[in-house]
């Protein structure tokens, strides 16, 4: 009895911590298209690579103040629902976690910018002249 209370206790942490997660992320989506207006996942790593915009002190509270609330609130929620039921905390948890990744997929179209860098161009080559690094003949004078 008292290794079902144990693992129970374990598995609804784990429950939270994933769902938390998942919602923050979609939160953050959300926030960062809000302040940024930032419409793609290649938008995103340039300004993590190259950052030109200013951060204020307010930003990172903004941020705080706009994800972590309703994440919290909304997996405690789920978790108190299904306590009892553990193969509903498990399909509860797993749908969740799908939505979520499907709404940022969307919102970023973080698939497209896999998909665009694994396919071949051939920009350079139809646009830019292709230089040779041998030196010219010595010219007769």
């Amino acid at each position: 009895m008292e290794n079902q209370k144990v693992f129970s206790f374990f598995r609804q942490g784990f429950v939270f911590v994933v769902i938390f997660f998942a919602l923050v992320a979609v939160l953050a989506t959300l926030w960062v298209k809000e302040h940024f207006f930032i419409q793609h996942f290649g938008q995103i790593l340039y300004h993590l690579r190259f950052p030109l915009l200013n951060i204020g002190e307010e930003l990172p509270l903004s941020f705080a103040k706009f994800c972590l609330p309703p994440a919290l609130l909304a997996a405690l929620l789920l978790v108190f629902l299904t306590r009892k039921k553990a193969k509903i905390q498990g399909v509860a948890t797993l749908a969740v976690v799908f939505v979520c990744a499907i709404f940022i997929n969307q919102q970023l179209q973080i698939a497209d910018f896999f998909k665009a860098q694994s396919e071949r161009s051939d920009l350079y080559e139809k646009h830019y002249r292709t230089f040779s690094l041998t030196p010219p003949p010595p010219r007769k004078i």
